[in-house]
């Protein structure tokens, strides 16, 4: 099959079909159903003689007049699995995966939407199809060494070229080309406000809402920053095209968002703080983080918020609704927030853990308030 990827079970997974059709090269089938609405590009075939059914993906069937010929061998067979288990993936097709369970040996197909792909611990353990298909933009990253892995000329050329916009790639990379120092930092941003100034300048919405949903989470990354680098639309605008950015369920995109918003946050601070605050009680934990992260007085490789360092009560509105958080991602956030502004506002730091712990006795709240605390800490 060619290359083998190792999956954790996200969700488990059970097979409603006891008897899967199974075909042979060369072998006829009668083709009752094309394209299923919620599994596209299957279709459900029956054997000749009427015997059992199942799906087969379109690209191994040639159409004839009056039945479809399998030009592979292939077994509907479904792989049932438990949440958690760790299974290797032999072939995607289609939004699923033929895999084999690490323990038991069976083997089936899991909806792709059930797995997390388990990345490698090194560049060189990368498989070169996986390698080659982050390139290609088709898979997201699985961790840190697939991201710092990826070849991000080739990724940018290959972007352009499937979406016919090989116009833009030599004024993108004559910024990258132009950059003082070369990290995979800069490089990316040089890419995000090469592509904002080819999408603006050719108001070409068209290919932002492509990249904006596009499969890689690095080309999305670069759609946040197009986003973010949109200043003169107004913090409201800016905001709330971020926000589904901010959303995503892929951590880079996450921290792109955050780190692309944060200029025009700064420079709009009050009026931010205002929108923020109402994200701070969104239902959804990477919105409510974002709230946090982004206006964090010093933050991460990033400009500070001098405002912030010197009046950290204006973050209030936003760090109350947080304090008692069920999100662990959130509530590190928050505990970070306030760690930052106790380097340059300690008094405050200390006065409003206080008050927390007096007010909100929960173990949320305790981890948050030692989190805040841990600079201090040191020095007491």
């Amino acid at each position: 099959m060619g290359w083998i990827v190792k999956y954790v079970v996200t969700e488990a997974h059970a097979t409603e079909y006891p008897d899967p059709i199974a075909v042979r090269q060369g072998e006829k089938v009668i083709v009752e159903i094309e394209h299923d609405d919620e599994w596209p590009n299957w279709f459900f075939c029956k054997k000749l003689d009427g015997s059992n059914g199942g799906w087969i993906p379109e690209q191994i069937i040639r159409k004839q007049k009056t039945h479809g010929l399998i030009t592979e061998d292939y077994s509907a067979r479904e792989l049932s699995v438990r949440k958690e288990r760790t299974v290797n993936g032999f072939r995607e097709l289609n939004g699923w995966v033929w895999c084999e369970c690490e323990s038991a040996h069976e083997t089936g197909w899991v909806p792709l939407k059930n797995l997390k792909r388990k990345g490698a611990r090194t560049i060189k353990e990368i498989p070169n199809e996986v390698l080659e298909r982050l390139n290609r933009g088709e898979i997201e990253t699985a961790n840190l060494v697939e991201w710092l892995a990826i070849d991000r000329r080739v990724l940018l050329e290959n972007l352009l070229a499937g979406h016919g916009r090989k116009k833009y790639l030599r004024p993108i990379l004559k910024k990258v080309d132009g950059l003082e120092k070369q990290t995979t930092i800069t490089v990316a941003e040089a890419i995000g406000a090469g592509l904002y100034e080819q999408v603006s300048a050719n108001g070409d919405d068209d290919f932002f809402r492509a990249i904006s949903t596009h499969r890689s989470d690095f080309v999305r990354s670069w759609a946040a920053d197009v986003v973010g680098r949109n200043i003169e639309q107004g913090i409201g605008q800016m905001l709330l095209g971020i926000k589904p950015f901010a959303a995503d369920g892929h951590f880079n995109v996450r921290e792109s968002a955050w780190s692309s918003a944060r200029l025009g946050i700064i420079r709009n601070l009050r009026e931010s703080l205002a929108i923020l605050s109402a994200w701070a009680k969104d239902a959804d934990e990477n919105v409510r983080r974002f709230a946090s992260e982004a206006t964090r007085p010093r933050g991460v490789w990033c400009e500070h918020i001098v405002e912030l360092k010197q009046t950290p009560e204006l973050g209030l509105p936003i760090l109350e609704p947080l304090k008692s958080d069920e999100s662990n991602y959130v509530r590190l956030s928050v505990g970070n927030w306030l760690n930052d502004a106790s380097k340059s506002a300690p008094e405050f730091v200390r006065r409003l853990c206080e008050r927390w712990e007096q007010e909100s006795d929960t173990k949320e709240t305790r981890h948050i308030v030692k989190r805040a605390l841990r600079t201090l800490a040191k020095s007491d």
